[in-house]
C-alpha cells in the first residue's frame, strides 16, 4: 500500500490535477477567510467551514476523477492487479493519496486560526471540531468519488457523475428529506444526510453517531470499490 500511496500522491504533482485542486482550494478558502473573518472582524469560522464543505461538490471530484479511470484508460490497471499488492492495499493506497491531498488544502484553515489568535481570542474547541468534521466528511466523499471513478475509464464521465451526485447529496438531499410529508421516510432520509451530521461538528459537537456515520460511509464505499476491482480482475 505504501508504494501505491507514493505513486498516486506523486501523480497529483506530475500532472496538473494537484495544482488545480490546491489553487482552487486556497483561492476560495482565502476569499472566505477575508470576507467572513477579516472583513466582519470575527474569529468564528462557522461560515468558512460551512461554505468549504459545500464547495466539496466541486473540489472532491477533481481529486477522484483519475483514481481508477486513468489506469483503465492507459491500460495500466492490469499491471496493478497482477502486482504483489493486495486489492485492499491498492484501494487503500489510492484513497489515502487523495485524502492526503485533500488535507493539504484543509490544513490552511488552521493557519487562518493561528493568524487570528495573534490578535484576539479564538474559539479553538469549535474550530478543531469543525476541522475534524471537514476531514471525516472529505474522507467519505473521496471514498464515494473513488467508487464512481472505478466504474468508468473516462475521467470526464467520472468527474461529471461525481459532480452531480455531490451537488445533490451535499446541497439538496436534506432539503428534499425535510420536504417529504411521510414522517418515517423523511426521518430515514435525514439519517443518511451527510450535511446533517457535518452540522454537528461546526457547532462544536462531537457525537458518536456523526463520527460513526462518516466512518461507515467511507468504509462502505471503499469496500464497494474493492468488489468492483475484484470483479474486473476475474472478468
Amino acid at each position: 500500500m505504501k508504494a501505491i500511496f507514493k505513486r498516486e500522491f506523486r501523480a497529483y504533482f506530475t500532472s496538473t490535477i494537484g495544482y488545480i485542486y490546491l489553487a482552487a482550494f486556497f483561492a476560495f478558502s482565502g476569499f472566505l477567510f477575508y470576507s467572513n473573518n477579516i472583513a466582519e472582524k470575527t474569529t468564528s469560522m462557522y461560515s468558512l467551514f460551512t461554505y468549504l464543505f459545500n464547495a466539496n461538490f466541486v473540489l472532491v471530484p477533481i481529486l477522484t476523477m483519475r483514481m481508477y479511470s486513468e489506469d483503465k484508460k492507459q491500460k495500466t490497471d492490469q499491471l496493478l492487479l497482477t502486482s504483489p499488492v493486495t486489492l485492499g492495499g491498492l484501494v487503500g493506497g489510492k484513497f489515502l493519496s487523495a485524502f492526503s491531498m485533500y488535507m493539504c488544502g484543509g490544513v490552511v484553515t488552521l493557519l487562518y486560526a493561528l493568524v487570528m489568535s495573534g490578535y484576539s481570542a479564538v474559539p479553538w474547541g469549535t474550530i478543531l471540531t469543525s476541522f475534524l468534521g471537514f476531514a471525516l466528511a472529505g474522507a467519505a466523499l473521496i471514498a464515494i468519488g473513488g467508487f464512481i471513478s472505478a466504474l468508468t475509464e473516462n475521467q470526464i464521465v467520472a468527474v461529471i457523475i461525481s459532480f452531480i451526485f455531490n451537488f445533490f447529496y451535499i446541497l439538496y438531499f436534506d432539503t428534499l428529506a425535510k420536504a417529504i410529508t411521510v414522517t418515517p421516510i423523511s426521518k430515514a432520509m435525514l439519517g443518511l444526510s451527510i450535511t446533517q451530521y457535518y452540522a454537528n461538528f461546526t457547532i462544536g459537537l462531537i457525537d458518536l453517531p456523526s463520527v460513526l456515520f462518516m466512518l461507515t460511509l467511507t468504509g462502505l464505499f471503499i469496500f464497494f470499490t474493492i468488489r468492483i476491482i475484484d470483479k474486473r480482475r476475474w472478468s
